[in-house]
């Protein structure tokens, strides 16, 4: 490789001189007619510039290191300098060939993994022999013709064992029957878990409707150019509107614990308190031979409930105050919008258009809430699930 430039002894002063007056290091390649590089490198190090040896031309891959290469990569996961360093070689990472060398190796690998339908290996590491051995016997190809005649000799002896248990399987029972139930419940589990994936699904492209309802409509609110007075008064309006939703998720969660003993994850206070109640019903539920037990746990579990209900209705009375007072916001934000001005008559399409704005917004927000609202309580109750 070239060396490096070399400098006069009077550049050299130039340059310490020109930096310690805070020159930049273009003004400096301009003045003593060098290059910003060499500048640059200069001052660095200016006791050691030109010194240093370099090593020369970078080594190449041989055909023996790639082999070895290749090897290592197809055997577990391991690092480029894992690699040098087995090779007790003086390779860079960057030598000609290397970064070939292993995005083919990661190449094959990847291939490897996609054969024995395990794609998860390529992203995560390698899969372990044990995974192999389960889902394939690809781990074997390469090896002697011994370990692959053991291979197939245990292959055989298991599906003889296979063999034998159908058999006595058929002699003891009626297969078709047997058949019957497990397809039947086969074909149920299937239905119940595609179902599942099924609504998933749709919650998903749902959503994706309405977050692009979402973009569109407050892209035509920003079209209107609304002024300062416009965008505090949405804001306001808006606002109150996500509260107000807020509750009625919360009211209707509510209702739904009202009928039902199912525990939900939750940080609220209220809802934990709720979670505690109906763990000790459940408890309680529990049958006991002994009369006297099972009297006072039903006395026990009778107030209990009143107990959970009483918690739940007044929460639920709360909450609609609460509704009551942000409608009421809500309504004065709206009313200021119309105040009437001398300037009313001049821009009443005006206003029009970004009343409609704010308006089909909100509608909006109100969709979009009620929607994984149900979502919510569909997934999170039971609906046979009910207090004794």
């Amino acid at each position: 490789m070239p060396k490096a430039i070399q400098l006069t002894e009077d550049e050299k002063r130039r340059i310490l001189d020109l930096h310690k007056q805070n020159y930049s290091h273009r003004e400096i390649a301009k003045k003593i007619n060098r290059s910003k590089t060499v500048v640059i490198n200069f001052s660095k190090d200016p006791l050691k510039y030109g010194s240093r040896k370099r090593t020369g031309r970078r080594r190449k891959v041989d055909e023996h290191t790639k082999r070895h290469i290749l090897r290592a990569a197809s055997k577990k996961s391991i690092s480029c300098t894992d690699i040098i360093h087995d090779l007790n070689s003086k390779l860079s990472r960057s030598a000609d060939g290397f970064k070939g060398v292993s995005r083919g190796a990661k190449e094959s690998s990847s291939r490897h993994w996609c054969q024995i339908d395990l794609t998860q290996g390529i992203w995560h590491g390698h899969a372990s022999k044990t995974s192999a051995e389960k889902y394939s016997i690809c781990n074997i190809y390469g090896r002697s013709k011994s370990v692959i005649e053991e291979r197939i000799r245990v292959i055989e002896k298991h599906l003889q064992q296979a063999q034998d248990a159908i058999t006595q399987f058929e002699q003891n029972h009626d297969c078709l029957s047997v058949l019957k139930e497990l397809n039947t419940s086969i074909y149920q589990l299937v239905q119940e878990k595609q179902q599942v994936v099924k609504d998933k699904f749709e919650y998903q492209r749902k959503m994706l409707l309405l977050d692009a309802t979402d973009y569109q409509l407050l892209q035509n609110f920003i079209d209107i150019e609304p002024n300062r007075r416009h965008i505090t008064w949405t804001r306001h309006i808006w606002k109150a509107t996500k509260d107000q939703l807020i509750i009625e998720e919360d009211i209707a969660l509510l209702q739904n614990r009202l009928l039902s003993t199912t525990l939900i994850p939750t940080s609220d206070l209220l809802h934990k308190i709720i979670n505690n109640i109906n763990t000790n019903i459940q408890k309680l539920n529990n049958p006991s031979p002994d009369s006297t037990t099972t009297y006072t746990s039903s006395n026990s579990i009778k107030t209990l409930i009143t107990l959970k209900k009483d918690i739940i209705q007044e929460a639920i009375f709360i909450h609609q105050k609460e509704h009551e007072q942000i409608q009421t916001i809500i309504q004065k934000e709206q009313n200021k919008f119309f105040v009437q001005n001398r300037y009313m008559e001049t821009t009443s399409e005006y206003q029009k258009r970004v009343n409609a704005a704010i308006e089909n917004g909100r509608q909006h927000m109100i969709e979009y809430a009620n929607y994984i609202q149900q979502f919510r309580l569909s997934t999170s109750f039971n609906p046979t699930d009910h207090q004794p």
